[in-house]
C-alpha cells in the first residue's frame, strides 16, 4: 500500500474513527468453564458512502451498513 494512501486512511481515522473495546465473561459449553473474552472494533462514521466503501474494499477488512439517523441526528 502506498504511502499517501496509508496517510489519507489514518487522517480518515483521525477525523471521523473510533475504537472501542468490552470485555464480556463467556462460558464455554463443551467445558463449562468461564472465559473472558474481549470485542474491539475499529469504526469509521460518516455519511459519503463512497468513502467507506474506498476504506472497505482498500483495507479488505469488516463490513459496512447503513444506520438511520438517531431522533437528536434529523435535520443535521
Amino acid at each position: 500500500m502506498k504511502a499517501s494512501t496509508i496517510g489519507y486512511l489514518a487522517g480518515l481515522f483521525d477525523a471521523d474513527g473510533c475504537i472501542s473495546y468490552k470485555k464480556y465473561s463467556k462460558k464455554n459449553i463443551n467445558t463449562g468453564k468461564v472465559y473472558n473474552r474481549w470485542d474491539i472494533v475499529m469504526e469509521v462514521s460518516m455519511t459519503n458512502e463512497n468513502v467507506i466503501k474506498y476504506i472497505h474494499e482498500t483495507l479488505m477488512r469488516g463490513s459496512f451498513a447503513k444506520k438511520p439517523p438517531g431522533k437528536g441526528q434529523l435535520g443535521k
